[in-house]
Parts: structure tokens; sequence; C-alpha cells
């Protein structure tokens, strides 16, 4: 401070230089001594030398001297430099506050620069922590979702490989099916053989149960025309030509009618007029022929596993298309090509397998006794009272563990070629894949 003080000093030392105030006396000499800029020497009267002196009490040239002024001692050069002092220390004092106020407000400005660098810093701070603070939530809930979408993925990989190992496992059935056909057909042409359907015994004759037979054959009949009815509307529905599709459905109201006639009947006299038609008769004992006939059920369940496998891809094609993820386009199709091409071979089998069981009917109608009092009545009690091929093996020495074994490997056509070899669960244990390919 000292030393910017003595600067300032020195600085103001020209503005602050010789200057004399403006009096009003000092208008009345002539000359350039009383200018305000001219110095204290300037200002002092010259002294006459003492040969020009005259005596005393006159002035040059014998003139007398004037008395003395009263404002001299305003010039003096003492009086001058104290009055100089005098207005440099005041200005020496101005230029001190001056100081004093400026670096005051330099302070303060640097204090309120200070403040706003430190607000300025916490918030950028505050701002960093809640920007990371999202980065990680967004980063843990991208985290979640990957995990999820993996997880999903891994399901629809394990839906596809387990739904193409059923598809596989259903080819091979139906392969060993078409190899076994031949032998199926041979062991049902021998049972009705056995059977000796064609003859019926005075015993079977005695023994037969007219009204629970004949309540039977209703509910069979009921049973198997709502199951024509079904596959008529549906057979209806994917015509293309509007009469066919009239006449289809005429037919179909025809028979529902006929079923609500019968369904008004009271109970007892749908049981007497089954009793004394024959021909609604054979209809109750082709229907549960069919339904009872083994051939015709395996084939069935097939039908109703592919139609179930059909769905299951349906269902796997909508998710993926709503996941938006790729998809093994020419494997799925080659899968529905499969089965709908085992579908439609099976659906031919079972019309084949029906056509066959109507062809026995037909034989066992040309062959029947005309005057046989109940024909159809005993026929469909003999075949209701058949044993299930399993129970029969059974009987014939076929072990029960084998039997449950092949029905959980849905072998079950096996079971005929079992029993005609007398095949154990030990012997079986030490076939080889050989033997039992033959």
């Amino acid at each position: 401070m000292a030393c910017l003080a003595l600067s300032g000093a020195q600085h103001c030392l020209p503005e602050l230089s010789w200057r004399t105030p403006s009096f009003p006396w000092c208008q009345a000499y002539s000359g350039s001594h009383c200018s305000p800029q001219a110095p204290v020497s300037v200002l002092i009267l010259p002294c006459p030398h003492p040969s020009e002196a005259g005596p005393a009490g006159q002035g040059m040239q014998g003139e007398p001297r004037p008395p003395p002024s009263p404002h001299l001692w305003l010039f003096s050069p003492q009086n001058r430099f104290s009055d100089y002092e005098k207005r440099k220390e005041q200005k020496m004092l101005e230029k001190l506050e001056f100081e004093r106020r400026l670096d005051l407000g330099q302070r303060e400005h640097a204090e309120l620069l200070q403040q706003s660098y430190s607000h300025k810093d916490e918030i950028l701070q505050s701002v960093k922590q809640e920007q990371t603070r999202l980065e990680q939530g967004l980063s843990e809930r991208q985290r979640c979702l990957d995990a999820e979408r993996q997880q999903l993925r891994e399901q629809l990989k394990q839906t596809e490989q387990s739904i193409a190992s059923r598809i596989q496992r259903l080819l091979q059935d139906n392969q060993r099916q078409k190899k076994s056909s031949e032998i199926l057909k041979s062991l049902e042409n021998e049972r009705i053989r056995m059977e000796q359907l064609m003859s019926i015994t005075q015993e079977e004759t005695e023994n037969l149960r007219q009204r629970e037979i004949a309540s039977a054959m209703q509910q069979m009949l009921t049973e198997s025309c709502k199951s024509r009815l079904i596959q008529m509307a549906y057979e209806s529905q994917r015509q293309s030509l509007v009469q066919q599709a009239c006449s289809s459905m005429a037919e179909m109201d025809k028979r529902f009618q006929q079923i609500l006639s019968w369904q008004q009947m009271d109970q007892s006299k749908a049981i007497s007029q089954i009793l004394q038609e024959s021909v609604m008769q054979k209809a109750a004992f082709e229907a549960l022929q069919v339904k009872k006939d083994l051939a015709h059920r395996q084939i069935r369940n097939q039908i109703r596993l592919i139609e179930t496998e059909l769905l299951q891809l349906t269902q796997l094609e909508l998710k993926r298309k709503s996941l938006d993820t790729e998809t093994l386009q020419e494997m799925i199709s080659e899968q529905r090509w499969a089965l709908s091409s085992l579908l439609q071979q099976l659906l031919k089998e079972k019309r084949q397998r029906e056509e066959e069981l109507h062809d026995i009917l037909v034989e066992l109608e040309a062959k029947s006794e005309t005057k046989q009092e109940n024909y159809w009545l005993i026929q469909y009690q003999r075949l209701l009272n058949q044993k299930p091929l399993s129970l029969k093996l059974q009987e014939e020495g076929l072990q029960r563990q084998l039997v449950a074994l092949l029905v959980e490997l849905s072998a079950e056509h096996y079971l005929p070629i079992f029993a005609h070899h007398r095949i154990s669960l030990d012997m079986l244990s030490r076939m080889s894949p050989g033997d039992l390919a033959k």
C-alpha cells in the first residue's frame, strides 16, 4: 500500500506543480510575472542595486519607496510549499481511501465469484451424480430385459426341440405301424374267424339282456349321430359350392330333427322302438364296432396327437412374430408339411378302416339267418362283452409288466406279436436290435 501511495504521489506531482491561485490583485501587474504558471522565483520583486539606491526613504531615481503590501507574505516560498504539502497529503488521503474502497470492492467481487463458482460446482456435481444414477438404472433395466429376452429365447428353443422330437417320434411310430399293418389285418381276420361271428349259440340267445342292450344302443346311436352331425357341419363349412352346402345343411337339419324327436320320446318308447327295428340295431352295432376297433382307435389317437402338434406349431409361430425374433421358417414349414402329410394319410387310413368295417357288417348281414330273432342285439351284446386286447393277452400268458411297458411306449400294436411268440421281459432284455427287428 505504501508503494502504491508513493507511485500515486509521483504521478500526481505534475498536476500539483508550481501553480498559484488566481488572485485579483495579481491582475494589476503587467507582464508574465503574475501568470498562474509562473514559478515563485519570478514572482519575487527584483532588488535594486546599491549604487542605484537613493537615500533612505527613496526609491529608484530618487522617488520615494512605497510602503510594503500586507499580501506579500502569500508569495513566500515557504508558504507555497506548505500549501503544496497540504494538498499533496489531502490527495494522498483521497487516493488511499479510493484504493481502500477499490480493494474492498475487489474482495467482495472475488468472494461473490468464489461463491458462484462453488455453487456452480455443487450444481454440476449433483447433476453428474443424478446422471450417473440414471445411467446405472438404465443399464440395470437393460440387463434385466436382456436376461428376460434370453430366457424367453431359451424357452422357445426348448419348445421347438420338444416339438421336433415329438414329430420325429410320431413319424417313427407311423413307419412302424405301416410295417405291422399286414400283421394286424391277418390277426384281425383270424380273430373274426375264431369268434365265429356267423353263429349264435342257444346260450347267448337265452342270456340276452334286451332292455339293457337296447338302452346301450340308444346311447350309442345318439353319440354316433351327434358325431356325424359335427363332422358333416365341419365338412359343409369347407365346401366351396353354395348348393352343396345347402343340401348338406338340409340333410343335417333333417337328422338333427330326428335326434330331437328321439330325445323327446319317452325312454321306454325309444327302447321299444329299438327292439322292434333291426335297422336301428344294425346302426348301433356298427357304431359300437367302430368305437371298439383297435386299429380305428389307434388312428384316432394319432390324428388327435397330430392336431395338437399343429396347434402348438401355430402358437409358436405367433409367439415368435410378437417378439420380432429371427425364425427358422424353413424348419417350421417342413415340420408343418410333414404333419399335414401324415394327417392326410391317417384320414385316408381311417376312411379305409371304416370301409373295411362296413364290409364286415355287410358280410354279417348277408350270412345272417333270416329267421333269427334279435340277431343284432346278440351281436351287440357279444361285442359289448368283449374283453380288451390287453386283458386277453394277459390271460393268454403275456406278462402284465410287459403290457404296461408297451402301452407306455405307445406300442400297443406289437402286443399280438409278443403274445404269438410268447415273449417275456427276460427274453426281451436278452434280445439284440436285430432280433427285435425280426
